[in-house]
């Protein structure tokens, strides 16, 4: 499977799957609006979990915006957490979204970080309906 080509149009639940597939050790991913909000999940997370892991993604992205307006370094792009058995890696969105993913601690972060930026890429424009649908030219 190649990352995000082909298809035409997409449901955001379809790529958040898409997502999980592409890189052995990817757990779960979720998009989130800049109030917390879920936008899409993948599909081995439970309504609650989602809504948690949406919750704590948007928590540390506000860490994460003030920790770059503290140190006048800019926008954030990508942050991340490590645990003792994952990672939780973030991705920012235009428009306050962003992209949570978990991996295993043992995945590829580098390849996780890449398939991030070009899902990232795909959804920019401003989608805040769960279930709605991208097009490939967008």
């Amino acid at each position: 499977m190649t990352a995000f080509e082909p298809q035409d149009v997409r449901p955001l639940d379809q790529c958040m799957n898409e997502l999980v597939g592409l890189v052995k050790g990817i757990r779960h991913a979720v998009l989130i609006s800049r109030d917390a909000r879920l936008i899409a999940a993948s599909s081995g997370l439970s309504g609650g979990d989602a809504e948690n892991l949406a919750s704590a993604a948007h928590g540390m992205r506000t860490v994460a915006d003030e920790l770059g307006r503290l140190s006048r370094a800019g926008a954030v792009l990508h942050a991340m957490v490590e645990t003792e058995h994952a990672f939780l890696s973030l991705a920012a969105v235009p428009y306050g979204r962003s992209l949570a993913v978990i991996s295993d601690a043992g995945a590829d972060i580098g390849r996780i970080g890449y398939e991030m930026t070009l899902l990232v890429k795909r959804v920019a424009a401003p989608y805040e309906i769960p279930g709605q649908r991208i097009s490939r030219d967008e």
